[in-house]
């Protein structure tokens, strides 16, 4: 399995985005994690536990945190209308890493988190 990243260290924010192709719900996310993480526990003859998602979720809730000290404008968590989650390559090591979506309502600000810094986003 790859290993994921989830030490935040860039915060992203800009205008309203819509549709984020390839990125999903926390649930989604989680739900195909664990499809994934019990297949190949399964097939290699491992004992399968759950102990992925309780770190997946840790990395979450430390990624809002993070946003939340780096963003000044997103004053309250409540605040956000969505939160996703997608995963890229590092172009540096190929290393997966997560990085987090997340939107305020009204048609408001979106936010990203990342381990990796992702200079296309720069230019919004």
């Amino acid at each position: 399995m790859n290993k994921v990243t989830s030490d935040w260290k860039f915060a992203y924010q800009f205008g309203p985005i819509d549709w984020w192709a390839g990125s999903m719900t926390v649930d989604e996310f989680l739900k195909s994690y664990r499809v994934e993480e019990k297949a190949i526990c399964l097939a290699s003859g491992a004992d399968y536990n759950d102990e992925g998602s309780d770190v997946l979720i840790k990395k979450v809730a430390t990624g809002l945190a993070f946003l939340k000290d780096q963003c000044k404008s997103l004053k309250d968590l409540n605040d956000l209308h969505t939160i996703r989650i997608g995963v890229l390559p590092n172009p540096d090591d190929a290393v997966m890493f997560v990085f987090l979506l997340c939107k305020q309502g009204n048609n408001g600000i979106t936010y990203v988190a990342s381990p990796v810094r992702l200079p296309w986003l720069e230019e919004l």
